[in-house]
């Protein structure tokens, strides 16, 4: 019975090893959103700023403190990493945000459950 490995499969792989290189510096880092387990599912950079988003059951939005249901959270930051604005959107039951896209005219798509 012939081994599926062979002798230059192996070489070739010993002398295959990845490239390590450092890190880069970090210019800024931000913590958004609530007190409660906030879901992080987009990042879209853009010339003008970062859109960031996710889900958030914090009681950020609508003004009912009991309501823990998940609600889209999406933020918009600067280059810089200075927080431009925040909206939440959703009601009394789940939404998860999954996906969005800015469009031209300054405004955004999402998409989610």
């Amino acid at each position: 019975m012939r081994s599926i490995f062979s002798a230059p499969l192996l070489w070739t792989c010993l002398f295959c090893t990845p490239h390590v290189s450092a890190q880069p510096n970090l210019a800024w880092d931000i913590t958004l959103g609530g007190e409660g387990y906030e879901e992080f599912n987009v990042l879209c950079p853009m010339d003008d700023g970062i859109f960031m988003g996710g889900s958030s059951p914090s009681n950020l939005a609508f003004g009912n403190p009991a309501d823990n249901s998940y609600n889209f959270l999406i933020f918009k930051t600067d280059l810089n990493g200075n927080l431009l604005w925040q909206s939440m959107f959703g009601g009394d039951q789940n939404e998860r945000l999954w996906a969005f896209t800015p469009t031209s005219d300054g405004a955004f798509v999402a998409g989610g459950y």
